[in-house]
């Protein structure tokens, strides 16, 4: 685990500083859960089923899981050597990133108690 979070600090020179926030903090929380036994990322992943479950359980929020699945994605295209040993475990979390993508498209936020145009000029 130090070993990624270092990786990450290195690679969030010269980033957004919501860098880290949008791609190491929701990336960590998953192998939180998944290395809790064993502590390999490659395994970890690998159980691609109990990774999508702990993102879907993690919020019902389309846009937070899409989150966490851009982050495991992010991870395995650019940590050296992850996205050959996965394999095609890796197009699971790419379905699962679209579907989210798709479904964050599909069901936009509403918000409640807006003040309407009118009282926004008035104003």
């Amino acid at each position: 685990m130090e070993t990624i979070e270092a990786w990450f600090a290195d690679k969030s020179d010269g980033k957004p500083k919501t860098f880290l926030q949008n791609y190491w903090q929701p990336f960590r929380r998953i192998l939180e859960t998944c290395m809790e036994k064993d502590n390999d990322v490659i395994k970890c992943l690998k159980k691609s089923d109990k990774v999508i479950a702990d993102i879907r359980m993690k919020s019902k929020n389309f846009s937070t899981q899409k989150v966490y699945a851009q982050a495991v994605l992010w991870f395995i295209d650019n940590y050296p050597e992850v996205k050959e040993k996965l394999g095609k475990t890796r197009d699971k979390y790419m379905d699962l990133w679209q579907e989210l993508k798709l479904k964050v498209l599909e069901n936009p936020k509403t918000y409640d108690n807006l003040p309407t145009i009118e009282e926004v000029q008035t104003k």
